[in-house]
């Protein structure tokens, strides 16, 4: 999830060259509904999102998908990073952390490397 529409397009479309299945959502409440499923699994493998969204933050849908037990593989993205802020979001279960802006290939190689990983266990 992003607010940016423009970043939001260039991902997915880059994703979806790559051969990954997108779906795109701009709102963090959308997203907190579509990634669990009615029996409690996982409905996604990865989720990118920004720390700045329009109707919740970022932290506050990860808090939400971990007191849930739900917080799929995640990739966060932000342009007000610090180490803290990283520190906090590694200890919650986020994979990646990713300073704004950053390059479109090195987002490509940390999804790969993170899906690579939940495909062997």
């Amino acid at each position: 999830m992003e607010d940016d529409v423009t970043l939001i397009h260039s991902i997915a479309f880059t994703l979806k060259r790559h051969g990954y299945a997108v779906t795109v959502m701009s709102r963090a409440r959308q997203a907190f509904k579509a990634i669990t499923t009615q029996d409690g699994t996982l409905a996604t493998d990865l989720m990118i999102t920004d720390i700045q969204l329009p109707d919740m933050t970022g932290r506050e849908l990860i808090d939400e998908l971990v007191k849930r037990d739900a917080l799929p593989r995640t990739i966060v993205m932000t342009a007000y990073a610090t180490d803290e802020l990283f520190k906090e979001l590694r200890h919650k279960g986020v994979c990646e952390c990713l300073v704004k802006p950053f390059d479109i290939t090195e987002l490509i190689k940390r999804v790969s490397v993170l899906l690579k990983e939940e495909l062997n266990g």
